[in-house]
């Protein structure tokens, strides 16, 4: 890959959000569902404020919980640190 294509796969994180938790391209993402994402995560469904409920952590990740909306109460699970944040109707 060439300088340039480095440089575009660094940047695959929106500037706004990778400001925001840090860093200029925020790197280091595992992508396991950090708790400092909680701060800008909503409800896909209402928009609403989430609440995290954590069942397994390690090392300020979250493994295993569920995310609920403090609006509507849709559950979002999170499994092997993934958040599923696709509406109900639409997750396998």
């Amino acid at each position: 890959m060439g300088s340039q294509g480095a440089a575009a796969a660094e940047r695959w994180w929106p500037p706004a959000l990778a400001s925001h938790l840090g860093g200029s391209r925020f790197r280091g993402y595992a992508g396991d569902m950090q708790t400092q994402l909680m701060e800008i995560l909503v409800c896909p469904m209402c928009h609403g404020e989430l609440e995290l409920a954590a069942t397994k952590e390690a090392e300020g990740e979250v493994l295993e919980g569920t995310l609920t909306c403090t609006q509507c109460r849709e559950r979002y699970p999170i499994d092997d640190g993934i958040p599923n944040l696709l509406p109900p109707d639409q997750r396998t």
